[in-house]
C-alpha cells in the first residue's frame, strides 16, 4: 500500500485554488470584451446547447421555477446525469450518449424557435468574431486595405 502523502495532497490542493483563480481571471477580462462567459457565444456570437444553464440554476436557487425552464428546460439534468452515472457506472456510456442527444434535440428545437431574438437564444453583437467583422468592414469603408495598382 502507497503511504499517504499530505504534502503532496496540500501541493494538489493549491494548485487547483491557483488554477481556479487564473481561470477565474480570464474568464473576467473575457466577458469584459464580449459580454459572456460562454466561450463559444463569446467567440461566435451563437449560442451554445447549454446556454442558460447556469442562469436556470440561479433561478431554480431563487425559487423560479417556470423562470428556469425558459432559460434552459434541461437545467436538472446535469445533476440527474452524475447522479445516474454514480449509481450505474456500467452504463455511462450509454448514459452520456443519450443526454447529448437529447442537448442537441432540445438546442435545435430552441434556435428554431427562439433564435436570435429570445434570451439566452440571442446572437451576441460583442462577440469576437463580430468585433472583428466589424472593425474589418470599417477598415474597407476607410480604404485602409485597398489592393495597390
Amino acid at each position: 500500500m502507497k503511504k499517504y502523502d499530505k504534502n503532496l495532497s496540500i501541493k494538489i490542493i493549491f494548485s487547483m485554488g491557483i488554477g481556479l483563480i487564473i481561470i477565474y481571471l480570464i474568464l473576467n477580462q473575457f466577458s469584459k470584451v464580449t459580454g459572456t462567459i460562454c466561450l463559444i457565444r463569446g467567440l461566435i456570437g451563437t449560442p451554445c446547447p447549454s446556454c442558460g444553464i447556469t442562469r436556470a440554476i440561479i433561478a431554480v436557487l431563487n425559487g423560479n421555477f417556470i423562470g428556469a425552464f425558459k432559460l434552459h428546460p434541461l437545467f436538472w439534468m446535469p445533476f440527474v446525469i452524475g447522479i445516474l452515472i454514480m449509481l450505474n457506472r456500467k452504463y455511462y456510456k450509454l448514459i452520456l450518449i443519450g443526454a447529448i442527444i437529447v442537448f442537441i434535440g432540445v438546442y435545435l428545437v430552441r434556435m428554431s424557435i427562439l433564435f436570435p431574438t429570445v434570451e439566452p437564444m440571442k446572437y451576441n453583437e460583442k462577440s469576437i468574431i463580430n468585433q472583428l467583422s466589424d472593425k474589418f468592414n470599417k477598415g474597407i469603408k476607410l480604404g485602409k486595405w485597398q489592393m495597390a495598382s
